[in-house]
């Protein structure tokens, strides 16, 4: 479906924001900067905004929906447990990596526990059904004895760690293990986490 002008130029702002966000925080983002790179002015920004906090947060909102829902139409509880895996990490990977200034503004906001944002994205992923189909298909695997019976939701912290923790420690994990190719990294990285994952989880035969 087409965009209609006024939102070409909404998302034209929040592209803009995003990297300004990223790079400022909150606190130090200019709105005279985002109007300059969105290329609109000021006045249409508070237009469809109001302030640069609800700016903030419809950026942080967005980023969230337009990436859970790529996700979303990706997995069903109908797959098997290794094809949830190999989606939900692969759109991980993905997102994160040409979008690396949103993991700027979790770093900023990850240590504040009366973040708005971390309330927010959490509020959004818990919406997006994807944490409560991984929880069904991991329970499915205990009772069917193709899984161990694990802890579900510390397994399910081990997945998101292995998937995001990279991401937020990129810049000392290249530096300590000398990767320079990190689009091959990368690629290795995507079915490294589901073979960790599954092999921690798998059952043993007896």
């Amino acid at each position: 479906m087409e965009l209609t002008v006024e939102n070409k130029t909404k998302q034209k702002i929040i592209d803009a924001s995003l990297i300004e966000f990223a790079k400022h925080g909150l606190a130090g983002a200019r709105v005279d900067r985002i109007a300059e790179d969105a290329g609109v002015n000021k006045a249409m920004i508070y237009y469809h905004f109001g302030s640069k906090q609800s700016l903030y947060m419809d950026v942080i909102t967005d980023h969230i929906i337009q990436n859970t829902s790529i996700l979303r139409q990706k997995i069903s509880d109908k797959e098997s447990i290794e094809d949830v895996l190999n989606n939900l990490v692969e759109t991980y990977i993905t997102v994160f990596s040409k979008s690396p200034y949103f993991a700027n503004i979790l770093l900023r906001e990850l240590p504040n526990p009366k973040s708005m944002v971390v309330e927010r994205v959490a509020e959004l992923i818990g919406s997006s059904e994807i944490p409560q189909i991984l929880f069904k298909k991991l329970s499915e695997g205990i009772v069917e004895n193709r899984l161990r019976p694990i802890n579900i939701k510390q397994a399910v912290v081990s997945l998101i760690t292995m998937n995001i923790g990279f991401f937020l420690m990129a810049p000392i994990i290249k530096r300590t293990l000398n990767i320079t190719d990190i689009n091959e990294f990368l690629s290795e990285r995507k079915s490294a986490v589901v073979d960790l994952f599954l092999n921690g989880v798998k059952a043993h035969e007896k």
